[in-house]
């Protein structure tokens, strides 16, 4: 796997300047030997601030060794100094003297330099000669160039790592830090997992069988991905380093046919398109991972991943050190879409702006179901609503919602039958700018004219309204498209300051269609018709609502507060 992306002896000997590279040392080395190793009894490799404490830098127990990790139990040395002879004497007479838990006859020391060092061979030669140790090895970064192209998975990690990024392939490791870290504070495991746990045990039971094609489908092929990271996080740490150290997303084709014929066992995960040839490497011995969006069909044996726990999902981003309130806010968030979540949390939210929201024809395409929220797809009533809306017949209009409610990170979804905009404010504020004076006026017409319609139960005697819908006494439209255009007015006020709309800001708009909603109301039957979504436009516009609710009390017979008989 040589190429000029790839790191090499001389970006190994550069890289052993940088202050990170004394810390990063000992997580390399750990990484290769779990990659080359058939089988680890122990393994114990300090990095990051481990590396001040005292005692070796590494220690390995393997009952196979190989060209890199001798058999039994090995003490191992690392530095990036650049006196790399005097360290390894220093290192050497030091072990020498004070073995710790080791003992010398039976086993082995191996130093390792970052540096490139010609004569570690011969250093090791003589110390081997001294038979003090029964193996004395010395690598250098030649030797780690080598290690690394027997190590795919690595070799991706540690390239990338220096700053140079291979094109076709990404370790998972790599992949996690991206995607973790493009929100502030950065996602964890168990908000990716939360409360979805039941394909967990499924997917280590995979990983423990033979080799074998295994889907995982979520919103989107990046959260398949991150959730099966996150499951490995309910492993031991040997455990999880291992898998880690074999896995690689493979995102082209021309990278697949390379590591599709490694003769090591890899667990490859394919993100590009053309899957005919998978099957080439499960005969190879290499476990298959196949993250699906929700629009591609299973393949095989797939499991789906399905929506996040709220609660679950709550503690999580609670530990992440978020205030109650904000937590419990993207739980909801999260529950209806995990990537509008991520998009309320993002550094930068325009990388993760979804594809529909992008171009503009197909923005406009979806503001009827932005503007009417939800609604009963078998309602007669709330389809010619609908069609209005979009200027279009319903069975047309469905056909595009359908087309996207199955793409990733969809916009709107279909529960049973009641379609349903996934994340309201999410969606508000990567679609609203597209309003136009148009489309908010007939908006403002359908609001006025839905929600001014009485409901016929009140024509009922109080002790027959429960037998309204035995007598045909329903609302014409559904409580769902009636609770969707009043929590539409109460969006549109509420970010007001935060999405400019037509010629006239949201909190107008809200203003004057809840003005003409309740301008001169006195029949009480039109305020208990209004009364479930009464809280909501209060919400739209406090002065309106209020304003309305005086006017009717300072009348000789006001409606409200009236018990109707």
């Amino acid at each position: 796997m040589k190429s000029q992306l790839f790191a090499n002896a001389k970006d190994i000997d550069s890289w052993a300047n940088r202050r990170d590279a004394q810390s990063n040392l000992p997580r390399l080395i750990r990484k290769l030997a779990w990659f080359t190793s058939k089988r680890i009894d122990f393994i114990q490799f300090r990095s990051d601030e481990g590396i001040a404490l005292g005692g070796w830098d590494g220690i390995i127990q393997v009952p196979e060794g190989n060209a890199y990790v001798p058999e039994g139990t090995s003490g191992w040395e690392l530095t990036t100094e650049k006196n790399t002879k005097s360290k390894a004497d220093d290192d050497y007479d030091k072990r020498s003297q004070d073995p710790k838990e080791l003992d010398k006859e039976n086993r082995s020391f191996v130093f390792v330099t970052a540096r490139n060092w010609p004569n570690k061979n011969v250093w090791a030669k003589e110390k081997q000669d001294e038979k003090i140790w029964k193996n004395v090895r010395a690598y250098d970064a030649s030797d780690l160039e080598l290690w690394l192209e027997h190590a795919p998975p690595v070799h991706y990690w540690f390239s990338i790592q220096l700053g140079t990024h291979p094109i076709g392939a990404i370790d998972l490791d790599s992949f996690w830090d991206a995607w973790s870290h493009s929100t502030s504070p950065p996602i964890n495991p168990d908000l990716v997992i939360a409360g979805r746990e039941d394909n967990i045990s499924k997917i280590l039971q995979w990983l423990q069988s033979g080799p074998s094609i295994l889907g995982l489908q979520a919103e989107s092929q990046h959260e398949a991905i991150a959730y099966f990271i996150s499951s490995l996080s309910r492993l031991k740490i040997e455990e999880r380093d291992k898998i880690l150290a074999q896995a690689i997303i493979v995102e082209d084709t021309a990278t697949w046919r390379q590591l599709a014929l490694w003769e090591s066992p890899l667990i490859l995960i394919p993100t590009f398109p053309d899957l005919k040839m998978i099957n080439v490497a499960v005969e190879n011995g290499h476990h298959i991972l196949v993250p699906l969006d929700k629009t591609e069909p299973p393949i095989g044996n797939t499991l789906s991943i399905l929506r996040l726990h709220r609660m679950e999902a709550e503690k999580a981003l609670l530990a992440m050190g978020l205030p109650d309130k904000r937590a419990k806010d993207l739980a909801a968030l999260a529950r209806r879409s995990f990537e509008a979540m991520r998009r309320e949390l993002a550094e930068n939210a325009i990388s993760l702006t979804p594809e529909w929201s992008k171009q503009p024809e197909i923005a406009r395409s979806l503001l009827p179901a932005l503007l009417a929220g939800q609604w009963d797809d078998k309602k007669t009533a709330d389809q010619e609503v609908i069609s209005s809306l979009a200027r279009r017949e319903y069975p047309e209009f469905r056909e595009i919602l359908i087309s996207w409610s199955r793409k990733p990170d969809p916009p709107v979804r279909l529960v049973e039958h009641t379609w349903m905009v996934s994340a309201r404010e999410d969606a508000w504020m990567l679609l609203a700018r597209h309003l136009t004076d148009e489309v908010a006026e007939r908006f403002a017409s359908t609001a006025i004219n839905v929600l001014k319609d009485m409901d016929p139960k009140f024509e009922l005697p109080v002790d027959e309204r429960w037998l309204a819908n035995i007598h045909g006494k329903v609302p014409k439209n559904s409580f769902y498209l009636r609770g969707g255009i009043a929590e539409t007015l109460a969006l549109m006020a509420t970010l007001s300051d935060q999405r400019e709309l037509t010629t006239r800001s949201g909190q107008d708009w809200s203003n004057y269609i809840v003005g003409a909603i309740l301008d001169g109301v006195t029949d009480w039957k039109l305020w208990a018709s209004l009364s479930p979504v009464l809280p909501l436009l209060a919400e739209a516009s406090p002065e309106i609502f209020l304003g309305a609710l005086e006017r009717n009390l300072a009348t000789p017979s006001p409606s409200l507060g009236i018990n109707a008989k």
